[in-house]
């Protein structure tokens, strides 16, 4: 979806120089001009006979009726689109990854994210996590599809455990056959290298889409936030079951963000490491110091009495 793409109008209205067809008579086709191939190629060209010697208009001779008919030029439908196109691109590119603009609109929503840059470290996460996040979500499926359809139970006496083994079979096999059907509702297996980025882009649309108020439309495109939900726009499901499709509601918080940005988190990580590096080392040194001090005690009271004077506290 563009935002080049105008609203339907109804035929034989201006719309970005779109007409209704216009039907001209053909002029006749002389076949017995006596050889004349000038009055054929005359006739083609919409010209008669008569008209043999006419001179072919320049377009300066051309009346002003012709010159808009041939070049009608840019309607305000047109004008107002690249306006808005022109304020829209440079509304986005204030905006990051990890820092989006605020969503105004579907249409600006849908090409921040087509055109803003993706972290590789972002993409190498949400690759990752798919395979599994995908696993889970078909086995929620399934678990709710089946609520109502329960293994059979394993019987307590052994005669009739070929019964059970015969109906145990039957039920593997509807629920098979539940888990392909539900597997068309999402993505394939893996990810290819070349499917993460059209897929993180299609997620991240859904999500700042579901921050619009329902109803929203883009006034200059008259496209609303369900329009753009609806649309597939050459992915293989809609903006709106994308973030199903790829089950990016089973992959925790962290896939998506960019680790070059928590800096935050890493400096209080290695503050954490080094708290604890510094308290192993504060009780080796009582260690030591410990030894040293109660050296030659010949018994536990002597140990205890020589650690008090030295200023160790028993715990």
């Amino acid at each position: 979806m563009t935002i080049s793409d105008p609203a339907r109008r109804p035929a034989g209205t201006r719309c970005g120089g779109q007409f209704a067809a216009a039907t001209h008579a053909e002029a006749p086709v002389d076949l017995q001009a006596g050889g004349d191939t000038g009055n054929l190629q005359r006739s083609i060209a919409g010209q008669g006979p008569s008209e043999q010697g006419r001179e072919e208009q320049s377009p300066s001779e051309q009346s002003s009726d012709e010159q808009e008919y041939l070049d009608p030029g840019p309607t305000e439908h047109d004008i107002a689109v690249e306006e808005y196109a022109d304020q829209m691109r440079r509304y986005n590119d204030t905006g990051t990854y990890s820092f989006p603009p605020e969503p105004l609109d579907p249409v600006q929503v849908v090409h921040f994210w087509q055109e803003t840059a993706l972290p590789d470290a972002v993409l190498a996460q949400f690759q990752d996590a798919y395979p599994q996040a995908r696993v889970q979500q078909l086995t929620n499926w399934l678990t709710h599809a089946m609520v109502d359809d329960p293994a059979p139970k394993e019987p307590e006496i052994l005669g009739k455990t070929k019964k059970y083994l015969a109906a145990l079979a039957v039920w593997e096999q509807r629920r098979r056959a539940k888990v392909v059907e539900l597997a068309v509702h999402v993505g394939p297996p893996v990810l290819a290298a070349h499917e993460v980025r059209p897929a993180l882009r299609r997620v991240m649309t859904s999500r700042q889409l579901a921050q619009l108020p329902p109803g929203t439309i883009c006034e200059v495109t008259n496209t609303s936030v369900e329009d753009v939900l609806h649309d597939v726009d050459g992915g293989p499901t809609t903006y709106g079951l994308s973030e199903q499709f790829y089950a990016a509601g089973q992959m925790p918080d962290s896939v998506f963000r960019d680790p070059s940005n928590d800096v935050g988190t890493r400096m209080a990580e290695l503050s954490s490491v080094m708290n604890a590096m510094h308290g192993e080392i504060a009780a080796l040194r009582d260690s030591q110091e410990l030894d040293a001090a109660t050296r030659g005690a010949r018994n536990e009271r002597e140990f205890t009495d020589m650690a008090r004077s030295a200023g160790f506290v028993q715990r």
